[in-house]
């Protein structure tokens, strides 16, 4: 059991951030292609803010972090300066507020999957 959690861990992190390129910061996030359904943040250079997203495990783009601390530690240095008073940090909401934000968040990516789970069930009766 450890085996498998040791090489599904190391399948599904993040990738070494030394062998990025330098603005990946602005890289879409990868969902991954694997059978996991792992919380992960990803920076959105738009909103220059991390958000949550599910991940399916494997390696994709360098812009996926374990938690979204690590997220705005590494990326948060790619917020512009005209933005900088808007985007402080997601630290300042009030605690319960960033958990609402999360669990919505949350439960909107499982809604998605469960409608993509379904539309893969129906494909394969099809077949």
């Amino acid at each position: 059991i450890f085996l498998v959690a040791t090489v599904l861990r190391a399948a599904t992190a993040p990738r070494n951030r030394t062998d990025c390129p330098s603005d990946f910061c602005k890289q879409d996030p990868d969902i991954g292609s694997g059978e996991a359904n792992l919380f992960r943040w990803f920076y959105n250079h738009k909103t220059q803010s991390c958000k949550v997203f599910l991940h399916y495990g494997g390696r994709g783009t360098c812009n996926v972090f374990n938690t979204m601390q690590k997220c705005q530690d590494v990326c948060g240095r790619w917020r512009s300066p005209k933005h900088s008073l808007k985007y402080t940090s997601e630290q300042t909401l009030p605690k319960r507020a960033r958990r609402t934000d999360i669990r919505e968040e949350v439960g909107r990516l499982r809604n998605r999957k469960e409608r993509v789970d379904h539309k893969i069930k129906l494909a394969m009766r099809h077949t």
